[in-house]
C-alpha cells in the first residue's frame, strides 16, 4: 500500500477517535451540568424553606414575648400590692363639703 492511502486511512481513524472522544465528553459535560443545576434548585428550595421557617419563628417568637410580657407585669403588679398591703376596693364612701368651707367651689 502507498503511504498516501495510510496517511489518508489514519486520519479517518483520527477523525472518528476524536468525534467519539468529543461526543462523549460533551455528554459527561452536560450530564455534570443538569447534576450540579439540580443540586442548586434543591438547595435553594430548602434555604427558602428555612427563610419561611425562621419567618414563622420569629413571630411566634414576637408572640410569646407579648404573651409573657402581659403576664409577668400582672404577676409583678400583684406581688406589688400584697407587699405595700393594699386591699381591695368593697365600699366607697365620699366626703361630703359643706357649702360655707373655704374648700367648696
Amino acid at each position: 500500500m502507498s503511504q498516501a492511502l495510510l496517511i489518508a486511512i489514519n486520519r479517518k481513524k483520527n477523525l472518528r477517535i476524536f468525534l467519539i472522544v468529543g461526543f462523549v465528553l460533551i455528554l459527561v459535560l452536560l450530564s455534570f451540568y443538569i447534576f450540579q443545576a439540580s443540586l442548586m434548585i434543591k438547595g435553594t428550595s430548602f434555604i427558602k424553606d428555612y427563610e419561611n421557617k425562621i419567618y414563622e419563628f420569629n413571630v411566634q417568637n414576637k408572640n410569646l414575648e407579648i404573651v409573657f410580657s402581659k403576664k409577668n407585669s400582672l404577676k409583678i403588679d400583684e406581688i406589688l400590692l400584697k407587699e405595700l398591703n393594699f386591699e381591695k376596693i368593697t365600699k366607697i364612701d365620699y366626703i361630703r363639703i359643706l357649702e360655707p368651707s373655704v374648700a367648696a367651689k
